[in-house]
């Protein structure tokens, strides 16, 4: 009798040990807001509130961000020596983000190698391109202004500026000619998309960006007419950055001072 009475307990204690160990002991990720996904517009700061709770000693954290279809970047990797963490995370929406969707991975490790994961999205609204009318710059004849810098909308003189602040310039293919060149090229290495069927009132970073890519680029306009539309990928910025073109005027009067190109951008 004693001995079958062993035996259960030996039996009992056996299960109890491995239910033990067989449970599963992870690190607990929350973050406030706790929504699946976030809204958000190109430029907004999000604020998320990440706390990260364990039963054992806590080892990593790490917090990463994906623009769709781009690159993921590690925003944090933190080393933790204790069974909590909290970290106040604020996240500029990229403006290259409009109309598309951002992962937030946050990542815990425990002492034993252990993971407890959550994860988030913010989902990123179109960004409606803003206009400034009026722009123009000389023909490459006349000897200032006869470039023109997208970046901070001013015209710029070609022999004092360097190439990556000149995204527009005339192309001249025949010197001895006086009259008005009708090409435009890129010394800052941008590219043109001639897109006259697009919704210039309407134009949007997202539509924008997915004419281009759909297109074939060149390094030259076609010949330049009064409405044009081009949609330009600019070469000089390190993020990809798209405006929109719209030709208002082409003044080719007598001689070489007074020869124009005017246009309104988007962007």
């Amino acid at each position: 009798m004693l001995n079958r009475i062993a035996i259960i307990f030996g039996v009992c204690l056996f299960f109890i040990s491995s239910c033990k160990k067989d449970k599963e002991v992870y690190p607990i990720v929350l973050s406030t807001p706790s929504d699946f996904r976030l809204y958000a517009k190109p430029g907004d700061i999000v604020s998320i509130s990440i706390k990260v709770t364990s039963e054992i000693q806590l080892r990593q954290f790490i917090l990463k961000t994906q623009i769709v279809n781009e690159l993921e970047i590690v925003e944090l990797d933190s080393a933790i020596n204790n069974k909590s963490f909290e970290y106040y995370f604020q996240y500029k929406v990229p403006e290259t983000a409009a109309g598309r969707l951002i992962y937030l991975t946050y990542i815990a490790y425990d002492v034993d190698g252990n993971q407890g994961k959550n994860l988030q999205q913010i989902f990123v609204s179109d960004l409606t391109l803003k206009e400034t009318a009026g722009l123009e710059f000389h023909s490459g004849f006349h000897f200032t202004n006869n470039a023109f810098d997208l970046e901070t909308l001013l015209p710029a003189t070609a022999s004092l500026t360097d190439t990556t602040f000149r995204d527009l310039q005339s192309y001249i293919t025949d010197s001895t000619i006086q009259d008005l060149p009708f090409y435009w090229k890129s010394p800052a290495r941008g590219k043109f998309v001639r897109a006259n069927n697009y919704n210039y009132a309407l134009a949007t970073l997202q539509t924008a960006e997915s004419l281009y890519n759909a297109s074939l680029p060149t390094d030259i306009t076609d010949s330049l007419v009064v409405n044009d539309i081009y949609i330009m990928k600019l070469g000089s910025m390190v993020a990809k950055k798209y405006v929109v073109i719209k030709i208002t005027g082409l003044v080719d009067q007598p001689g070489t001072d007074n020869d124009l190109y005017t246009f309104n951008v988007k962007k």
